[in-house]
């Protein structure tokens, strides 16, 4: 998830497990950007946590249209994007884990709105949040709960 104020960007993003559990989150100041650029460096962010704690089977989540069309056709017209669409299909492509982009509502979607709104505060590098944060729990409720009230409308 992405936030814009001032012409200023941060993201932030969660692992949750199978359960909705929270696994690990982040949140990252990225300076002067605009939507498109931080929900693409959102995603860059989430892969490259999840590589690291060696999560080998995960469905990486973007309320952005943007985004998740441009990994789906491995292509954008958008030329600042490109490097970063890149460096998703690379890591998409590696072997030794399964990992597919899907579009998601906004939403069901406030945890990762919450931790790209505390971007703003955070340095230029993303900051680790652990998985018994008393902050983020209510919302991971409220996210799992509004899935499921969408999902339900939609069927």
């Amino acid at each position: 998830m992405a936030c814009r104020r001032n012409g200023f960007s941060a993201c932030g993003g969660l692992l949750r497990d199978a359960h909705g559990g929270l696994i690990q989150s982040f949140y990252c100041n990225l300076g002067r950007n605009n939507s498109q650029g931080a929900e693409m460096w959102s995603l860059v962010h989430a892969m490259r946590i999840a590589r690291h704690l060696r999560v080998d089977r995960v469905i990486f989540e973007t309320d952005s249209n943007l985004v998740a069309t441009a990994v789906l056709n491995s292509s954008t017209t958008i030329s600042y994007l490109k490097p970063l669409l890149e460096e998703v299909l690379n890591l998409l492509q590696l072997q030794d884990w399964s990992a597919n982009i899907q579009h998601c509502f906004r939403e069901a979607n406030s945890c990762a709105d919450l931790l790209a709104k505390k971007g703003f505060d955070a340095p230029f590098s993303p900051v680790l949040v652990n998985s018994n944060c008393q902050f983020l729990h209510a919302l991971l409720v409220l996210d799992c709960n509004r899935f499921l009230s969408l999902l339900f409308l939609f069927l």
